[in-house]
């Protein structure tokens, strides 16, 4: 049982990883290919091949023609992690390896430090943080006779080991790869029944107003935190006492708009992503809070009609998040949605109320979406926004990277690696869990058991149909993907490793049109079934054929290249106007706007945007550029 009272950093969540966590997580790297099972020393090369546990957790079958691990007797054990304080190297932790030299297993012992990397933006904000993993030493009692029958003497296979293990790890996965404010780290040795463990201690963005920018301060203390990983577990994660309120706040303020008078409102729209889209009323409130005796914890978004001569009703959208296993026992949030109010039709206005409240926001990290088309999320609203939302996520309009949110700190997964098997999906590799116990009480939100090597796969959110195959007068046979970027992942196109994830797809002209890939309507249809390819694409008429009086044909574009178009076309337009005007009137426009702010003082309070010059109230002129 994870004991809560120990949870007492002040950091929003805190992750303990034990030493059998940190043996899936190089387990998982090579099952993403990171690794090598193999690899050459010497000249002329001695080849080392890997070898790991007999049996390793994983909830699917290694590919079969994936270089193969070869298992090791669990009494010389392989991959076996020792997390170290006080050692001679300065070393963090120890890896037992194993590796077949020959047909003979050699064992010996990597040293690797640890070290966590942080950069900070202008703002102070985290913009990218990275676990530094560096091997120091390699120890053996076998390096003479191998230097004396391979001609390979030890400082030869640490500089060959250092080139596979060196590296950093991105630990964006801790928050999906979605933004965090803050992180730290450090280890715990053994102590009143609690095993060793690395433990991570993370910050989400709350904001504590309506400006973006106004977020909560720096929060929590290593010194106060302590071991909470229960015995026979792998990896815990619990949030602090208080956060509830601190989510439900930012929750409130992520809703707000201000006008150029400085006046602060809470519109709900039409379009989550669109500020201008229609006003269907305003946000009155956001609460989220446990429910008693259910271990489920519930977001009520109350918002208030705006219809013309009529009173304002009242409404209610409710999200339960409820921790429980998917059918390979593994842990996952159940999601299920509710809406108290009469007007149907304007259901997919709650969509920007499941996008921007920071606690639910994290849904968008669980492909909000996709999950329910896919019918992954229950109740009410399931089945009639779960297609129509897809468009709002999938069209271009979501670019800006989103704020990590609590399902995507607390998943119970640590994203370890991620590649591009398949032109039409990422492969998110995870040490995933197997369920010990789960709470969602008045203290917070805690989670805690057993590893187990996972992987999810996302759809590529910009691949659009661009073209068909069709044989007149019978039906589209195939239909053509377009994936911009194919060419950037050839290589993940063409490898393969034990976690290797790639569905049957052909292009019929690689050198012509090398970003278009072919999928049969079978293929597409399976695909759809398992959430590997984006769904209800939405297409623009552009013209139509009329035939008889009939519709022949219509000629459409997607609205995610619409988009695109139309961005691309704006953005150059906007640059090149913008250097324009720094040329033309640049250092006047700086001169105003300083003299302005002196000018007008308290009485015409000026409000500094990120990224724009200023914004006075009172309706006062302002003329600014956001690139000076």
């Amino acid at each position: 049982m994870l004991d809560q009272s120990l949870v007492q950093s002040g950091f929003d969540v805190e992750i303990l990883l034990g030493e059998r966590q940190l043996t899936y997580l190089l387990l998982t790297l090579i099952d993403a290919g990171r690794i090598p099972v193999t690899f050459d020393v010497g000249d002329p090369p001695v080849t080392l091949g890997l070898r790991g546990p007999m049996v390793v957790d994983r909830t699917y079958e290694p590919h079969p023609d994936a270089p193969v691990i070869q298992g090791a007797l669990d009494s010389l054990n392989p991959f076996q992690v020792e997390i170290l304080f006080g050692h001679p190297t300065g070393a963090d932790i120890r890896v037992h390896a194993v590796v077949d030299l020959g047909g003979l297993p050699i064992e010996g012992d990597l040293f690797i430090t640890l070290t966590l990397e942080t950069e900070r933006d202008d703002a102070g904000m985290l913009e990218r943080a990275t676990l530094r993993v560096d091997l120091r030493d390699i120890e053996s009692g076998i390096f003479p006779f191998v230097e004396s029958k391979y001609h390979v003497d030890k400082a030869t296979i640490l500089a060959a080991m250092k080139e596979k293990v060196d590296r950093s790890v991105d630990l964006g996965g801790i928050g999906t790869f979605k933004r965090i404010q803050d992180l730290a780290f450090q280890k715990f040795d053994a102590e009143d029944g609690h095993p060793r463990a690395l433990a991570l201690y993370v910050n989400m963005r709350l904001q504590t107003g309506p400006e973006p920018e106004s977020l909560m301060a720096g929060r929590g203390d290593i010194g106060a935190a302590r071991n909470f990983l229960p015995e026979g577990s792998d990896a815990a994660m619990a949030s602090r006492l208080g956060l509830y309120g601190d989510l439900a706040a930012d929750g409130y303020h992520r809703f707000a708009e201000i006008d150029e008078d400085g006046n602060v409102s809470h519109p709900w729209r039409k379009s989550a992503f669109n500020p201008k889209s229609e006003r269907i009323g305003s946000i009155i409130d956001v609460d989220v809070a446990p429910i008693l005796n259910s271990n489920t914890l519930k977001i009520d978004v109350e918002v208030e009609y705006e219809i013309e001569n009529f009173f304002d009703p009242n409404a209610h959208l409710v999200l339960e998040l409820t921790p429980s296993t998917d059918g390979n026992g593994v842990m996952k949030w159940s999601i299920n949605t509710d809406f108290h109010g009469s007007l149907a039709w304007e259901l997919i206005g709650f969509i920007a109320l499941a996008a921007l409240v920071a606690l639910s926001g994290g849904l968008f990290g669980l492909s909000f979406g996709a999950a329910i088309a896919a019918g992954i999320i229950g109740g009410s609203l399931g089945d009639f926004i779960g297609h129509a939302i897809v468009d709002e996520i999938y069209s271009g309009r979501v670019e800006k990277k989103a704020d990590a949110a609590l399902p995507d700190v607390i998943s119970g997964r640590v994203e370890v690696a991620q590649r591009r098997w398949d032109p039409l999906y990422t492969t998110h590799h995870q040490i995933a869990m197997r369920p010990d116990g789960a709470l969602v009480n008045a203290n917070g939100v805690a989670l805690w058991g057993k590893a187990v090597i996972d992987r999810e796969v996302k759809p590529v959110a910009h691949a659009v149909i661009r073209d068909k195959k069709v044989q007149s007068p019978n039906p589209p046979t195939h239909l053509r993907y377009r994936v911009y970027d194919a060419e950037d992942f050839g290589d993940d196109f063409a490898a393969i490793a034990p976690g290797t994830d790639r569905r049957p797809i052909e292009q019929h002209d690689p050198v012509g049109e090398p970003t278009l890939y072919q999928l049969s309507i079978e293929q597409i249809v399976e695909r759809l079934g398992e959430v590997r390819i984006v769904p209800d694409l939405a297409y623009i008429a552009k013209r139509i054929d009329m035939r008889q009086h009939q519709v022949h044909s219509i000629l459409v574009i997607s609205q995610r290249e619409f988009n695109e178009t139309r961005n691309a076309l704006i953005g150059a337009f906007e640059e090149a106007k913008r250097a324009e005007i720094d040329a033309n009137e640049g250092d006047q426009i700086r001169m105003d706007d300083v003299g302005v702010s002196v000018t007008l003082g308290a009485a015409y309070p000026i409000r500094k945007t990120p990224g724009r010059g200023c914004a006075i109230s009172r309706s006062s002129p302002c003329r600014t550029l956001s690139a000076l």
